[in-house]
């Protein structure tokens, strides 16, 4: 059957009539769908007495703003894990509104190649202060204001994870690494803390999980 020109100019307008009337039908429901899982992406998950990071959420390449700042989702064979966008500026981790206290234990598993970074654990009120840190630098890693060789301890190097573990109990935290005891420091049994803070990670730098737990409850 031939077309005169009256008569597709006439079908085509029907065309383009149903397109519109298809794309009205639809852009709602794809922009509700989108907004419903932008706002269901939390990979923090937060209970009474416990805290976790969830990655599954994610696609490899994603780049997470809602776990901190410069941070990139990858994946390995266990699954999604975190690493830094660029070097400058490095990746960092933000874990807000937690509840540790009296007798907690936390962890971060973790494939630091760069061997530097931090993980701060701060209280609740912000005071820098009564912060706990670990700090790997040049191949040392510092804890409560001592020097241990990375050499000398536990470490693994090479695409290995490594856990790193703060035990808090009866007014001092305990620091481990790879279930061997570091070092401890004192704190006051009063504080709460609220906060985790990784920072300085560089790229080929891995964040498997950061988790956590009251003891006591």
């Amino acid at each position: 059957m031939g077309w005169d020109t009256k008569s597709f100019e006439k079908h085509q307008a029907g065309e383009n009539n149903n397109y519109r009337e298809c794309v009205k039908e639809i852009t709602p429901i794809f922009l509700s769908k989108l907004q419903a899982e932008s706002k269901s992406k939390n990979p923090i998950i937060i209970k009474e007495n416990s805290f976790s990071i969830d990655l599954t959420g994610y696609e490899e390449g994603d780049i997470p703003k809602e776990l901190g700042e410069n941070l990139l989702i990858l994946r390995n064979k266990g699954g999604k894990i975190l690493s830094a966008l660029n070097s400058n500026p490095g990746g960092q981790v933000d874990i807000d509104n937690l509840k540790l206290k009296v007798q907690f234990r936390v962890e971060v598993l973790n494939d630091v190649n760069s061997r530097n970074f931090k993980i701060i654990l701060r209280t609740r009120d912000d005071d820098l202060e009564n912060d706990i840190t670990i700090k790997m630098k040049r191949g040392y890693i510092y804890f409560s204001n001592i020097k241990a060789d990375l050499d000398d301890i536990p470490y693994k190097v090479g695409k290995s994870i490594n856990s790193f573990i703060l035990y808090a109990k009866e007014g001092v935290v305990k620091f481990y690494v790879n279930d061997a005891f570091i070092h401890s420091q004192k704190i006051d049994k009063e504080n709460i803390y609220g906060k985790i803070i990784i920072k300085e990670l560089e790229r080929g730098d891995y964040i498997y999980d950061v988790s956590g737990y009251n003891i006591l409850r």
